[in-house]
């Protein structure tokens, strides 16, 4: 009771899974202190007859997750999903209605609009400083860097370079903000499959972590060691058996160290 009663009093967390020894559990609740949702704006332009100028402009917004690692610098260096920045390159139904018809537009325009980090409830505006294919390679991650008031404190999660001390069957978990049932949500699970690019991690969480980092407990400390980017539905079940990570490999870690590096000069 003592254990449930403190995770409720330090904020928006909720732990499913096996009891934590002490000091893991004391080191768990820093992930949260790390931990952000990421809002995507897109501004799509619609050419059509039916408007008087010819076009409409429409916005959408779209979410994600995403966590502050070390090293700790200024500006807040965070990893999230590459895919959590993008746009979507087709229109879906949610941009038409009774005055507007797909049928109606004779093409589009599609640009990145903004993007904001929402951390305990405030939103801060968000740079976007490398993200997967280019610098990173074909890695679906993103380096980020969020503009926070000087002085607000927060978590940064170590990474881990060794890639021995994990292996198949190796214990991990994965926090972050579930969109679907509106929580966050602590989810535990072991490593399926593992490769130089991805981790595969039997788990039963919903959609909409991608960009939320997974996690290693080596005893001492929680690490990341991944960047959530995806699920294997059960459709019958609405939740997720397998959730796959792009694992943080050298190219990344040395980019983020690089980076942090440019910002302390």
């Amino acid at each position: 009771m003592i254990r449930l009663l403190l995770i409720c009093l330090i904020g928006p967390f909720s732990y499913t899974g096996a009891a934590w020894a002490a000091t893991e559990l004391e080191d768990i609740l820093n992930i949260p202190k790390a931990a952000f949702i990421v809002e995507n704006v897109c501004e799509y332009t619609l050419y059509t007859k039916k408007a008087s100028r010819g076009f409409v402009k429409v916005r959408t917004v779209s979410m994600g997750n995403a966590g502050f690692v070390e090293p700790e610098s200024e500006p807040h260096l965070a990893l999230t999903a590459g895919h959590v920045l993008e746009c979507d390159q087709e229109l879906g139904d949610r941009f038409f209605g009774d005055s507007l018809q797909k049928t109606d537009i004779t093409s589009f325009e599609v640009k990145h609009f903004t993007t904001f980090a929402i951390y305990n409830g405030v939103r801060y505006p968000v740079n976007i400083l490398e993200k997967g294919p280019n610098g990173l390679g074909p890695q679906d991650i993103a380096i980020i860097s969020v503009i926070l008031p000087k002085g607000l404190p927060h978590y940064h999660i170590p990474i881990l370079k060794d890639k021995n001390s994990y292996g198949m069957k190796s214990a991990v978990s994965i926090y972050g903000f579930m969109p679907s049932i509106d929580e966050w949500r602590l989810k535990n699970g072991k490593i399926e499959s593992l490769s130089d690019a991805l981790i595969k991690v039997e788990t039963h969480v919903y959609k909409g972590l991608s960009g939320s980092i997974l996690l290693f407990w080596d005893g001492n400390r929680h690490y990341a060691i991944g960047v959530t980017v995806g699920v294997y539905i059960t459709p019958s079940e609405g939740y997720v058996d397998m959730a796959v990570a792009t694992r943080l490999t050298d190219k990344v870690i040395a980019e983020i160290e690089k980076k942090a590096a440019s910002f302390n000069k």
